[in-house]
């Protein structure tokens, strides 16, 4: 049986179970010349939420997770200003991987998909 990879599709909500949400605004240290929101800022915001996730949950010893893969769909970019509602949920679990699916939904029509395995 051939392996699935994960990171690899992008699911939606539950419609039961754990979901965080925060909020961010896109600061100027964040965007590309044109404005909008870049990559590595994006996979910071990830980085964030997913720390902010494992603190609400009160989960000990959960800051040591590394992010192996992720895919980052970007049908609307952030800008500059934009408040962004980051939310985030497990769509995978295995032994010693997880698979966090977050979404960023802006108050000026950012539309951003993430999914990533973490080990």
């Amino acid at each position: 049986m051939a392996a699935v990879p994960g990171a690899s599709e992008l699911l939606d909500p539950p419609a039961v179970g754990r979901r965080f949400h925060a909020e961010r605004k896109v600061r100027l240290g964040d965007v590309d010349p044109r404005g909008e929101l870049r990559l590595d800022a994006t996979a910071r915001y990830l980085q964030d939420i997913a720390s902010d996730d494992a603190a609400d949950a009160e989960l000990d010893g959960a800051w040591g997770w590394v992010v192996r893969r992720s895919m980052i769909d970007v049908r609307q970019p952030a800008v500059l200003d934009e408040v962004v509602t980051v939310t985030t949920f497990c769509t995978g679990l295995g032994r010693s991987w997880a698979e966090r699916t977050t979404i960023l939904a802006g108050s000026l029509g950012a539309d951003i998909a993430t999914v990533s395995i973490w080990v």
